[in-house]
């Protein structure tokens, strides 16, 4: 299903690196039937990093290779669906009884991590891991004084209050709780 990545016929890999739209296609072709980039830029006869600075050079190109990487993502997908469902791998016992094979279940397990992992990667919004925390209702904070406390804190709003010229350092140190030194 890998579209064929044999080098383009009429040029060899290397220079000259011109964009055109027959080569983007190449490389969106091979992309979309599952290659890597490595094969869709041999496919092209290029280099990867000829595929990246077409990318940001070309509107249409880099359109058109998220696309195929999209249609990459959604084949995958398609082939975890058919992992998933496909009948276990069964293996005999001595004793002559079945049971799935451990081996074939590490297999298909670590398949489908990759897909899902790849598949993250290149189609982030429809396939990558989405966290939405919604917070909702109130928050009550009550603070209580006894009545001892609620007097002193009064009487040292009333002291900071009747502040008179000359009796600012007393005052201060009548603010502070008891066995609290002003800073000198």
């Amino acid at each position: 299903m890998v579209a064929d990545i044999t080098a383009h016929p009429k040029r060899g890999v290397g220079r000259p690196s011109d964009y055109t739209p027959e080569l983007g296609e190449i490389v969106c072709e091979t992309i979309s039937a599952g290659g890597t980039l490595e094969e869709a830029a041999k496919a092209a006869g290029i280099g990867t990093s000829t595929i990246q600075k077409w990318a940001a050079r070309h509107t249409q190109f880099r359109t058109d290779l998220a696309q195929a990487r999209v249609e990459w993502a959604e084949a995958k997908v398609d082939k975890c669906t058919k992992l998933a469902e496909e009948e276990p791998r069964m293996i005999r016992s001595e004793d002559g009884s079945a049971r799935v094979d451990p081996g074939w279940v590490q297999h298909i397990t670590s398949q489908l991590n990759w897909i899902k992992w790849v598949a993250s990667k290149r189609d982030s919004a429809r396939y990558g891991d989405k966290s939405e925390v919604k917070v909702s209702g109130t928050i009550e904070h009550r603070h209580t004084l006894t009545e001892d406390r609620r007097k002193l804190l009064m009487e040292r709003r009333r002291l900071a209050l009747d502040v008179t010229p000359g009796h600012g350092a007393e005052v201060v140190q009548n603010l502070l709780p008891s066995g609290e030194e002003g800073a000198e």
